[in-house]
């Protein structure tokens, strides 16, 4: 066998293997073994079958087999005589296979990108402004009333306002056609928090109750049903009762429900732990900026493997948020998987790319990770659970775990 190598871009070597008759029929007869072994030949045995009858019942399949065979042989010696680590499956051209002829082909390969930076020192970075923390108290105290308001008719008025909650029946209709998912009875309906389509909340601001509306809306271009994206649409709107909410007056008594000592203890609570919240926001736009700024500085270019692959990723962590949150399996269509998978495209190509200069400016300012640093990290992380730190030890105490942290360690040292 002899091979030669192509850089075809950053990311993709080409490697041109010919291989000698002798490697073609060593390929040839394992094929017919593992073919044999299955067939199915009137009058002989699985395995057995002469070799003439196998290949004329079973060409496509063996030439399948030989291939396979083949590259299985020497595809992974031809990487190491050239020093090519692929990251992905290889795109292999081959014709077909003949006994006692030697044949050639050709592989593709994806690489991790050989990266050398053009300018680490001396980057300009637009940090994030400071934000005001008093606001932030202030609706975070309003949420926490809300949650606890009481939910009652209003009375002395039959007008919708933008802060009421409406008891309302709704049909919906495109081209004169109910459509799924497109009614209700009986909602309980908050105008200024509804989630539903743009004007649907505002054609009903101002309507008596009880009354009837007809709403003529349209569904947005990019709507989650294909069916109903960009298509006009008319409601029917019952509206059967108007409510409101009530808050809890903001002082001590109402802190001493929700667990304080006071009002001022609990406005000391909610600061201290919106500040840490902002703390790691600003820490995330920080790290965000940099990465802008050394992505700008240094174009790259990243294997279309490795973006997939973390678009994998990125989807399933989306998941499992969403059934960590609701409580419930999710099952998405194949379009909105294939929806989601191109949303999230830009921003998987975007955290690779980070990733490859993070590793390579690790690497010119020869920073590392110890194994003192890593333990000491996952002594800090098995204190999340107090009552399990055993049991929370051995879990991350792993191979496959330490060596992610490491990473993770190296990039936040970086």
């Amino acid at each position: 066998m002899e091979s030669k190598c192509e850089t075809t871009n950053a990311y993709t070597r080409k490697l041109s293997v010919q291989t000698a008759a002798t490697e073609v029929d060593a390929a040839w007869s394992k094929a017919l073994r593992k073919v044999g072994r299955s067939a199915n030949l009137p009058g002989f045995r699985p395995g057995k079958a002469p070799r003439a009858m196998l290949e004329r019942a079973y060409a496509p399949s063996l030439q399948d087999a030989a291939q396979t065979a083949l590259i299985d042989a020497t595809l992974s010696t031809a990487c190491v005589a050239h020093a090519i680590e692929p990251i992905a499956r290889p795109n292999v051209q081959i014709g077909d296979l003949e006994p006692g002829k030697a044949c050639d082909y050709v592989a593709f390969l994806e690489v991790r990108p050989e990266i050398e930076l053009q300018k680490l020192e001396g980057l300009e970075v637009a940090l994030p402004a400071a934000v005001e923390v008093e606001p932030l108290v202030e609706a975070r105290l309003t949420a926490l009333r809300n949650e606890g308001a009481q939910i009652e008719p209003v009375t002395g008025r039959t007008q919708v306002t933008e802060t009421d909650l409406v008891v309302i029946n709704y049909l919906g209709k495109v081209d004169g056609k109910a459509f799924a998912g497109g009614s209700a009875k009986e909602v309980l309906f908050d105008v200024e928090n509804s989630g539903y389509i743009e004007g649907f909340a505002a054609g009903l601001i101002g309507a008596e109750v009880p009354s009837t509306r007809t709403l003529a809306l349209r569904f947005p271009e990019d709507y989650g049903s294909k069916a109903l994206a960009g298509q006009s649409a008319s409601f029917e709107v019952e509206l059967l009762e108007l409510k409101a909410r009530h808050l809890p007056a903001l002082d001590d008594e109402w802190a001493k429900d929700v667990g304080a000592a006071d009002l001022a203890a609990l406005r000391t609570k909610v600061h201290g732990e919106i500040e840490a919240e902002q703390a790691k926001v600003a820490q995330k736009a920080r790290e965000d900026a940099v990465l802008k700024a050394l992505a700008s500085a240094n174009p790259v270019e990243v294997p279309p493997s490795m973006v997939e692959n973390q678009v994998d990723r990125m989807l399933q962590q989306k998941i499992e948020q969403y059934e960590r949150a609701t409580g419930q399996k999710l099952n998405l269509r194949p379009e909105q998987q294939d929806g989601l998978r191109r949303g999230s495209l830009q921003e998987a190509e975007d955290a690779v790319r980070s990733g490859l200069l993070l590793l390579a400016a690790s690497a010119k300012l020869g920073l590392q990770v110890d194994e003192a640093e890593i333990n000491a990290e996952i002594e800090k992380r098995v204190l999340r659970w107090p009552d399990q730190i055993d049991e929370a030890r051995r879990a991350l105490s792993t191979p496959e775990y330490r060596e992610d942290l490491k990473f993770s360690l190296l990039e936040e040292k970086t």
